[in-house]
This record gives structure tokens, sequence and C-alpha cells, in this order.
């Protein structure tokens, strides 16, 4: 008589099988190491940059502004996030349209004052914007007969902003005013050269972009020549404007 082999008794299945441990720590690595990628590949932060070529002594306006995103990585810190706003500050070098504001190229808020000259637009280069620098230049009013005078009164400020009057240039009344920062004593020299003088607004050369923005040196006044400039006068070929 053959005996019967021993009945397997039933057991339950145990949580603990080491295949089945090995299998879940590896999806949990496979999706830890996968959230790390993710991450890593996007480093981008949003940062400020400049929409137009703006000139050193340039005063920010939000005009002068847009933010953008972009990777830096380590080089982030350098580079002011659009969550600080640099509106009212002014900038210590040149920047070209679309490059992002550094914070070494910030400094703090301007001194002088704004002055707002009045010049006809035939005086006033059609392309001027605001960013760049200009030259003013005065010519006097003939005094006793003597010749017009043409003195330069401001060398390399930059604008700050320029406005074309809503009536036009081809008015006949119209003027374009064109703004700047200069010290209060240079700002004084302005006001005086727009009441007796007839002005002309010429863009700086490139190589004053990174000059500093100066005004004249104060003479004083001769019967010929009004205390608005430099002593440094040219006369024009005819004598007149």
């Amino acid at each position: 008589m053959t005996e019967s082999p021993p009945a397997s008794r039933f057991r339950r299945p145990s949580w603990l099988d080491p295949r089945l441990v090995v299998g879940v720590l590896l999806v949990l690595v496979s999706v830890l190491v996968g959230a790390r990628v993710m991450a890593s590949a996007d480093q981008s932060v949003e940062v400020w940059a400049v929409s137009a070529d703006l000139a050193a002594g340039t005063t920010l306006s939000a005009a002068d502004l847009r933010t953008v995103r972009v990777q830096l990585y380590e080089s982030a810190g350098g580079y002011l996030a659009a969550t600080a706003s640099p509106v009212g500050r002014t900038l210590l070098r040149p920047l070209s349209a679309g490059d992002l504001l550094p914070r070494g190229a910030l400094g703090g808020s301007p001194a002088g004052s704004l002055v707002s000259i009045a010049v006809s637009p035939q005086h006033v280069p059609i392309s001027l914007r605001a960013g760049q620098r200009i030259d003013l230049y005065a010519t006097s009013k003939p005094v006793n007969g003597a010749a017009a005078k043409t003195v330069r009164v401001l060398a390399g400020v930059p604008v700050q902003q320029v406005r074309v009057p809503d009536a036009g240039v081809l008015s006949s009344t119209a003027q374009v005013a064109v703004v700047v920062r200069v010290d209060d004593t240079s700002a004084m020299t302005v006001v005086a050269a727009m009441r007796t003088a007839d002005l002309d607004v010429a863009i700086a050369p490139s190589d004053r972009q990174g000059a500093v923005a100066t005004g004249p040196v104060p003479v004083a006044p001769t019967p010929e020549q009004p205390d608005y400039g430099p002593p440094e006068p040219t006369e024009s070929p005819s004598g007149q404007r």
C-alpha cells in the first residue's frame, strides 16, 4: 500500500518578499531621480532687461524695462530679479536693447534736476530717443549790431524723455520737449538759454557715450555773450541764424 504524500499547508502571502521589496525600491528611486532631473532642467529665473539702448546716467522708467525668463545658473545673483523694481534708479554704464540688467549697473537715486528743453522740431534730430546722449547749443541774439554767437551749453547729457506735442511737428507753434537731468547750476544755465537764445540739439558723438553728464563752465557775462555757456564761441557763417 503506497503512502500518500503529506499535505502541504496553505501559506499566507508575505509582504516581506525580497523580490517585492526590491521592486518597490526600484520604482521609488526611479520616481525620485526623474523628479530631480525635471527640476534641474528648469533653472530659469525672471529678471529685468532693458527695452532700448540706454546711456549711462539714464534714470530708469517703466517704459525702459521688461521682464524676461532666462537660465542663469550660478550667475543669477548678479542680475536684478523681477521681484525688485529698478524704476527711478540710475544707470552707471550704457546698456543695449535686450541686455539683462546687472545689479552692478545700478546707482542710487539720481541727483540734480529734470529740465524740459523746448526746441523747434527743425532743430532736433528726428531719430532722437530716450537713452541717447545729446549736446545742446545756444545761438544768442545779436546785441548792438554784433554777430550772433553759438556756444555749447550742455555736453554728453543723457536724454530721459522725448515728448512730441499732440498737434504734431508740422504745427507752426509745435515744440519738442527734450527732458534731461542736470545739476542745479546747469539747469539755471539751460533755462537762461531758453529765454535768450535759439537752441539746437545734436546727438553726441559715439566716443562720448560713456562720458559723465556735465554742464558748461560758468563765465562772466559780456555785452556780446550772455551768461549761458563756456567761452568758446563760434561765429555763424552768415553772421545771422
